[in-house]
């Protein structure tokens, strides 16, 4: 019985428990490693494919859309922005912080060859959708049989 022990979203998940057990190891010992809010992250992605297109959803609460760029170059789409936190003010003691800021950057490589002037991008809920047209020789075509 074959096992697979890396589950799509499990190499992401295992990257922030790792982290947070760094950062709790440092805590614990007196080392001010920085705060959580400050921890490096990444938007979590989903890449799939339709006949026509390709389309990437990123997980992106918070992120304020003009801080946000998407570039093609090849088959590859790069997603950078930036979570920025919210402006400490007086009279709030903060007691748990959990939320990461920060700038961010996140490569994909796309399943098929992308006309990189077919991009369209938008964001709705906290989710960033971009769905990339596929070049011709790329899209499925019939072939249609004849006979003699």
């Amino acid at each position: 019985m074959e096992m697979n022990i890396w589950p799509v979203r499990e190499p992401a998940l295992l990257r922030r428990e790792i982290h947070q057990l760094l950062a709790d190891i440092l805590a614990a010992n007196g080392v001010d490693g920085g705060s959580r809010a400050s921890a490096a992250w990444v938007p979590a992605l989903s890449v799939y494919e339709t006949p026509e297109t390709v389309v990437v959803k990123a997980e992106v609460p918070g992120v304020d859309k003009s801080t946000l760029d998407i570039s093609i170059t090849g088959n590859q789409l790069v997603l950078r922005g930036e979570k920025r936190e919210e402006p400490e003010e007086k009279g709030k003691t903060w007691h748990h912080v959990e939320c990461c800021y920060g700038a961010f950057a996140r490569s994909v490589l796309l399943p098929a060859p992308v006309d990189p002037d077919g991009v369209e991008a938008e964001t709705k809920d906290g989710i960033l959708s971009v769905t990339v047209q596929k070049k011709a020789e790329a899209k499925p075509r019939r072939i249609e049989i004849r006979s003699s």
